[in-house]
């Protein structure tokens, strides 16, 4: 037993330094387990800069909660007082600012729990949320057709890209960090 520990922290090693893929058999020559390099970490003990350039999750995060709450407060505050030039109703606007706020607080849970380990989609979760508030402003849109100005359609399709712009990047450092 000692021997497999041995040659685990020997494989360990090596594929912490090198590009190597390393097999342990038993003494009896059956296959045991194959240890395989994580591409990311390869890359960092190549580069330990590297690090500094893949994204941090906790940012995003910080990110998307700032969002959140600009979203909320001009859809809430704003937009209400502006709802004769945009055409959306207020009730519409309301609730589409009850929903970012609901987020910013998962984005503070999720800072948290990122502090202490990356071991739970917590972007693809927010990602996910992302998108759906993007099809819930999308069909308020095509409810409300006949009311937006078009200063209210820039503002929605805006809000919206922008939107789909986050879910992509969150999308793809919760790929990243979970390799």
């Amino acid at each position: 037993m000692e021997s497999l520990e041995a040659a685990q922290s020997y494989a360990q090693a090596q594929i912490e330094t090198e590009l190597v893929e390393v097999l342990i058999y038993n003494f009896e020559g059956e296959f045991v387990e194959l240890y395989r390099p994580n591409p990311v970490h390869s890359q960092l003990n190549k580069n330990p800069q590297a690090l500094n350039m893949l994204p941090n999750p906790q940012k995003l995060f910080v990110i998307d909660g700032i969002g959140a709450i600009a979203s909320a407060f001009f859809l809430g505050v704003v937009l209400v007082q502006l709802q004769h030039l945009i055409g959306m109703p207020r009730n519409t606007l309301y609730f589409l600012a009850i929903l970012p706020i609901l987020f910013v607080l998962y984005d503070a849970y999720a800072y948290q729990q990122v502090k202490k380990a990356y071991n739970w989609p917590y972007l693809k979760v927010i990602a996910f949320v992302n998108l759906s508030y993007c099809f819930v402003s999308v069909a308020m849109l095509f409810l409300h057709y006949d009311a937006l100005t078009t200063l209210g359609w820039l503002y929605f399709i805006g809000e919206i890209l922008i939107i789909l712009v986050l879910v992509v990047i969150e999308l793809k450092v919760d790929a990243k960090w979970r390799e």
